[in-house]
């Protein structure tokens, strides 16, 4: 399981794209998310911060900035 995570890590770093105006930031850029230990990976990439509201029948899933948790 922790090489499926790892696998995804390494994915996702390997698609950002590295061509127009930006190259030398988006080579950086992947290079950084390449280098980054998982968990800073889990917190930065798949974790998004939201708040659940139920409503009747709804879910209500609102995305929120970290810093207002």
């Amino acid at each position: 399981m922790a090489l499926l995570g790892w696998t995804l890590k390494a994915w996702v770093a390997l698609s950002l794209p590295e061509t127009g105006r930006w190259k030398d930031r988006r080579r950086k850029e992947k290079y950084e998310l390449l280098r980054m230990e998982f968990h800073t990976f889990v917190t930065a990439m798949i974790r998004i911060p939201c708040q659940i509201v139920q409503t009747g029948r709804r879910l209500i899933f609102r995305l929120v900035d970290a810093l207002q948790l």
